[in-house]
């Protein structure tokens, strides 16, 4: 669509930094950065960040393009999900919205490398985005693209043009602006591969010319591998996935409930969960759902102020895009409100 400018896909670094940069630099308003945090084995850490889409230090602005790096649909994102940054939740995170028109908070997530028993060895927390003016290839990589524009013109590998050009849904959401040779060429091995594979199967369809044959030794191999070949059995398993897939989120549950006209106490009593909780909630919905009215909730306006007084002298004293802790809140007031009623106070202000 003439309105919206898709991704550009380049096979350097060099190209998506500086396409990148300069679309951040043009808008206007402060940025904010975020800063991965890294626990575990220094030498495995090292390896790892690579493997990860997600930059160590990212910095957004309102109005930044910007992708989802992981697989998160039950929150309604995956890996190559686009939107654009609208605002920053109450704690500070980036509110993305989504080509669709939804509305979602982008909350850290974490990546990590697990030995057998568990225990993580490495681990890597950032915000699951980056910037999406423009990808390289490489990063590309297991990412589903609504529309793309491709320059394979300074292509080094072969399949990197194969990479690029699967990552779209539809040929005509795809604008290729260059290619060279290597963009199409196939790597030997993969040529030599696939010619065996053929063979086998060729071969196989030679041995197999009894159908029956053929789905007995299907179902064994899918018995073998622990699957079921029984219908009923297939049939009552897609029905439990299906009711899972559509089950409603905790938060959706709450949001009911506030729809209802309940109180803070009464929704606690029935989802059974503490009063901290459900406002944390309320934090959640009102960043998915900005029309969702909460006014019932707010603290009287005496109470109100006091706390935005103390907010802002905090703030002062702070790093632009830091958050404020709740302790350090609690103290300054030296111990008024309690933690939920502060919590409660930071939705309204």
């Amino acid at each position: 669509e003439d309105h919206w400018e898709p991704t550009k896909l380049y096979t350097h670094n060099v190209d998506v930094d500086r396409i990148n940069k300069s679309a951040l630099a043009k808008l206007k308003g402060k940025a904010t950065i975020f800063t991965a945090k890294t626990k575990g084995n220094p030498k495995m850490l090292e390896g790892f960040k690579k493997s990860v889409q997600a930059p160590e230090i990212i910095e957004l602005k309102v109005g930044a393009k910007v992708m989802f790096v992981k697989n998160n649909p039950e929150v309604g994102y995956i890996n190559g999900t686009l939107g654009e940054v609208v605002d920053y939740s109450d704690v500070g995170f980036p509110i993305i919205k989504l080509l669709n028109g939804r509305k979602i908070t982008a909350n850290p997530d974490s990546w990590s490398v697990d030995d057998d028993s568990g225990k993580s060895l490495a681990k890597y927390d950032q915000v699951p985005l980056r910037l999406a003016w423009a990808i390289t290839v490489h990063k590309s990589q297991g990412m589903t693209l609504d529309a793309a524009e491709i320059d394979l013109s300074k292509t080094f590998e072969r399949g990197q043009g194969y990479v690029a050009l699967s990552r779209l849904k539809e040929l005509e959401n795809l604008k290729l602006i260059g290619f060279n040779s290597t963009a199409i060429e196939v790597d030997q091995l993969a040529l030599k591969a696939d010619k065996r594979f053929q063979e086998l199967s060729e071969d196989a369809e030679g041995v197999y010319v009894d159908e029956e044959e053929l789905e007995n030794n299907a179902k064994q191999f899918i018995e073998w591998c622990d699957g079921i070949t029984d219908e009923k059995e297939i049939e009552k398993h897609a029905k439990k996935e299906k009711q899972k897939k559509f089950k409603k989120s905790t938060y959706e549950l709450t949001k009911e409930l506030i729809e209802q006209g309940k109180n803070i106490v009464e929704i606690s009593e029935e989802r059974g969960y503490g009063v901290s909780t459900i406002i944390t909630h309320l934090i959640k919905l009102k960043a998915e759902y900005p029309k969702l009215n909460l006014d019932k909730f707010k603290p009287n306006t005496s109470d109100l102020k006091e706390i935005k007084a103390a907010h802002l002298k905090i703030k002062k004293n702070l790093k632009e895009g830091e958050p404020i802790k709740l302790g350090v809140l609690f103290n300054t007031l030296h111990g008024k409100y309690e933690y939920a009623e502060l919590k409660l106070a930071l939705l309204f202000l």
